[in-house]
């Protein structure tokens, strides 16, 4: 649980305030568990089927505007 929350729950006027934090919070977990859980079981599925060939077709796609926001970001950073 990120600190921020940790600190709403700790200060939490009453026990329903306390208990919304602590819902939240594992109803993310459950989401993040179910999205391992669909990558896991589409790697199993690949392993499973390794002589299988799998599909593959190209489409194309009319370009479209994005936006992108990118910095360099020292190396030694990255290990803190």
């Amino acid at each position: 649980m990120p600190l921020d929350q940790i600190r709403d729950v700790l200060h939490a006027p009453d026990a329903a305030a306390r208990n919304q934090v602590i819902v939240t919070h594992m109803q993310r977990m459950e989401s993040q568990l179910a999205a391992t859980q669909s990558a896991v079981a589409s790697l199993c599925s690949l392993l499973d089927r390794s002589s299988a060939s799998i599909a593959v077709s190209h489409r194309l796609v009319s370009s479209t505007w994005a936006v992108a926001i990118c910095e360099e970001v020292p190396f030694p950073v990255l290990g803190s």
